[in-house]
């Protein structure tokens, strides 16, 4: 059987595309993770971590790289890293003035949501990041290392690379996570146009043109 020849102006399949929405495929399996009311922003994102896979911010926005190549796994151990930081409240609802996170409270939170991951398997992480973690939550870990400093390994261990994973955005409190606590946004000040949702019946495609850069995010 011969293969049928592509059209000149048929596209050709994109793999890095192709990659990223096997990986939002596995996460979309998931019950818990497909409930949580989040939006994916990939195509011409400029909120996407230029050396990580994906951050989120507050208003439930998850923005992955728009190029970067990755196995279809490692994308569903991102995508699903940062949907759990809304989970656990780490972008939280807020108004006027808020303080932002340091660098021991971000390292902090992306070990806890990475050691919950170990026990809540969707996806793989990427080769690099660490495979065991210290105990303790989110405030003792970060007080721990504002004392002793941050070990190396554990400093930029999210989705994001050297970015921090969370954003903050406009939006409102919505359903609970998997973990029982409730799903917390804050505003986005410049949002990117609304893209489709996680639970969006037959989306096929995974993008918000003109995405416009999120202050405060979450790797």
């Amino acid at each position: 059987m011969t293969r049928a020849r592509r059209t000149p102006d048929e596209p050709r399949p994109d793999p890095a595309t192709e990659a990223y929405l096997a990986g939002l495929a596995l996460v979309r399996a998931n019950p818990a993770l497909d409930a949580l009311d989040a939006t994916f922003c990939r195509a011409d994102c400029r909120s996407a971590p230029p050396n990580g896979l994906a951050l989120v911010d507050s208003d439930g926005r998850v923005h992955a790289h728009p190029t970067r190549r990755a196995e279809p796994a490692e994308w569903a151990w991102a995508l699903a890293h940062c949907l759990l930081h809304l989970g656990f409240g780490h972008v939280p609802a807020a108004r006027g003035t808020r303080v932002p996170p340091d660098a021991c409270d971000l390292a902090a939170r992306c070990v806890v949501v990475h050691r919950f991951q170990q026990t809540f398997p969707v996806g793989r992480p990427p080769d690099g990041l660490p495979a065991t973690f210290p105990g303790g939550d989110e405030e003792q870990l970060a007080a721990r290392w504002r004392r002793d400093g941050i070990p190396p390994a554990y400093a930029h261990c999210g989705a994001g690379g050297t970015a921090p994973t969370r954003s903050s955005s406009r939006g409102s409190a919505s359903p609970r996570p998997p973990t029982g606590r409730p799903l917390s946004r804050t505003p986005s000040p410049v949002p990117c146009p609304p893209p489709w949702t996680s639970r969006a019946a037959g989306a096929t495609t995974s993008g918000a043109r003109g995405c416009r850069s999120a202050r405060g995010s979450a790797p």
